[in-house]
């Protein structure tokens, strides 16, 4: 899980959430159009183009927007755009498991959910050189909820994440130590003119790991 740092919501949005006379009663099941697209693509950007969640890369069409607080529990938080997030998997098959927003639906329990938000959330896991997601701290009760409740440790997303891994563990070879420190500085970066914006996915997950190398 990467931490999410929540950016100014677009012009648009706002305009269609808080812009209408005063009868005007906004609601998620009301917003489409532009305004939908425009908050879609601030929160991909927002994220470096990776799930709130599992780290995957992501894009608009194979996402979807996401409340970290569902709508059934608190629908003040639904068009707070601090409680937005783009999760994966926009759409399921029967033969897929899920995992991350789609898995979660409308849990949620403040004192157990990790938030991408939090400040400590990249900490709070722990990621083998084979793509296993464990809690940092065996005690952490939260930790652990989060990652059955989101499915983070599914065969497919080990899958992913050790290929993501060993890609980087094969150059190892070839670069300096200092390389390496510079490599590991350069996953944790998505404003660069190299990246275009977005995260390596799973890079949290790579960095760990590498770290432990250095």
């Amino acid at each position: 899980m990467k931490k999410i740092t929540k950016q100014n919501p677009p012009a648009s949005f706002l305009s269609w959430r808080d812009g209408g006379n005063p009868d005007w009663r906004p609601a998620y099941s009301d917003l489409s159009g532009p305004p939908k697209a425009d908050l879609h693509e601030a929160l991909l950007r927002e994220q470096g183009y990776i799930c709130c969640y599992c780290g995957m890369g992501i894009a608009r069409e194979d996402s979807h927007i996401e409340h970290l607080v569902p709508q059934h529990l608190n629908e003040s938080l639904a068009l707070d755009y601090n409680n937005l997030l783009a999760s994966c998997l926009r759409r399921t098959v029967k033969t897929q498991p899920c995992h991350c927003g789609v898995l979660k639906g409308g849990w949620y329990d403040s004192a157990l959910m990790v938030s991408p938000l939090s400040d400590d959330c990249e900490g709070r896991f722990r990621f083998d050189a084979y793509g296993a997601i464990a809690a940092h701290d065996d005690t952490d009760s939260g930790a652990r909820e989060t990652i059955c409740r989101l499915g983070l440790n599914i065969d497919k997303l080990i899958a992913f994440r050790r290929k993501a891994i060993e890609g980087y563990l094969d150059i190892l070879d070839s670069i300096s130590s200092a390389d390496l420190q510079k490599l590991v500085a350069s996953l944790e970066r998505k404003d660069t003119k190299e990246t275009n914006g977005a995260f390596v996915p799973f890079c949290f997950a790579i960095a760990q790991v590498l770290r432990t190398l250095i």
